[in-house]
């Protein structure tokens, strides 16, 4: 997209010689690492180079029309590309001598990544920096937040629920706890659904950050699947005979009532309660047709840590509550609790069509692809 106004373009050529659209400091760091990484066989996209000059300087086309206009995701984490065959994937920066470092590298040993219960995100490949062995450069697969694109159908939530309570299983029967269990640290792998791509940052675009990205519905793909990241709080009990019992009150989960830096309690339960949080706000509080789900969600979050169950518990409670769902219901649209009577008539009836629509593409193995976000709710 271009500037039809002289002046806009003079305005954004001042800017950006101003230092508008300049490297935030985080950014800076990762450039100056740029040959370090290369080396290790990963590329930085093109404004993270060395003697980047802006696409739009001296044009008159939009910053934000252009690719390298957009940011890196947050200090301390970077979008790559792996020379060896050309896959996005995330770089992320971590103290050497972290449980984060040493419970994702657990979780990434061959025997458990291969289990496919394991929903701890994958370490591909991790090195230390030449010059700076304290830090350590971790790189995971390119994933998106679990909620985006935004859940459409019952069964997508079921879905999600039962992989999420797998994993916590698989989890606790290493005796790791993750105790930051919240929504933020839940994320989707969207290969499936994206099948030319998106961009590493700006993920509602395509790769080169200039249109809408193309997707499939998750129903339209025969799986899809979600990741547990960011181990940093996470701790793992070698010895069986151990306690397992943690003090501290850092998480991202402001409701868990039992964190303390004196009184000692049971992290696994921590994660219970907070993945029942996740099930709570994102789904019960949003959609009016998952009431079905309270009695699960709310022995997840009771406030005495000891009345809630165990991941293998709240399994069995919500696989013998999801058996007595019919079909029509799985397949139903999600209603939000904003909705009008109105707009429920109408959305009941175009759903009844999509979904007439969906049987018929999947009877001719033709799968609709959409070339733009889902609305808002």
């Amino acid at each position: 997209m271009r500037y039809s106004n002289p002046e806009d373009v003079d305005e954004v050529q001042r800017n950006t010689r101003k230092g508008k659209y300049a490297l935030a400091p985080y950014e800076v760091w990762w450039r100056d690492r740029e040959e370090i990484l290369d080396r290790h066989g990963y590329v930085l996209r093109k404004r993270f180079r060395k003697g980047w000059v802006p696409t739009w300087l001296g044009n008159d086309l939009r910053p934000f029309s252009c690719e390298d206009a957009h940011n890196a995701f947050r200090p301390g984490i970077i979008d790559a590309t792996r020379k060896s065959d050309g896959v996005t994937v995330i770089l992320k920066k971590i103290p050497s001598n972290t449980s984060e470092l040493a419970n994702t590298k657990f979780f990434s040993l061959p025997e458990l990544r291969g289990d496919s219960r394991n929903h701890c995100v994958p370490i591909l490949d991790d090195f230390a920096l030449d010059l700076e062995p304290e830090l350590h450069i971790i790189v995971l697969p390119h994933l998106r937040p679990f909620d985006d694109p935004r859940f459409e159908i019952v069964s997508e939530v079921l879905n999600f629920i039962e992989q999420t309570l797998e994993g916590t299983i698989f989890m606790h029967e290493k005796n790791v706890a993750h105790r930051d269990l919240a929504g933020l640290n839940i994320m989707l792998d969207g290969t499936p659904m994206f099948p030319e791509g998106y961009h590493p940052t700006e993920q509602a675009l395509d790769i080169n950050a200039r249109r809408f990205a193309k997707r499939l519905r998750r129903a339209d793909v025969s799986s899809v699947k979600y990741y547990f990241i960011d181990f940093g709080l996470s701790t793992r009990f070698d010895d069986p005979a151990e306690p397992r019992l943690v003090t501290g009150n850092v998480a991202q989960d402001p409701d868990v009532p039992e964190l303390s830096v004196v009184d000692p309690y049971d992290p696994f339960l921590v994660d219970i309660f907070t993945l029942g949080n996740v099930y709570r706000n994102y789904f019960l509080q949003q959609y009016s047709n998952l009431e079905f789900l309270l009695p699960l969600v709310t022995a997840m979050t009771h406030l005495h840590p000891q009345e809630r169950p165990s991941a293998v518990e709240a399994m069995e409670q919500f696989r013998t509550i999801a058996s007595t769902r019919k079909f029509r219901h799985l397949r139903w649209r999600l209603r939000p609790r904003t909705e009008s009577r109105m707009s429920a008539i109408v959305n009941d009836v175009e759903h009844l069509f999509t979904e007439s629509a969906h049987i018929y593409r999947v009877f001719r193995g033709v799968p609709k692809v959409y070339s733009e976000p889902l609305p808002p709710l």
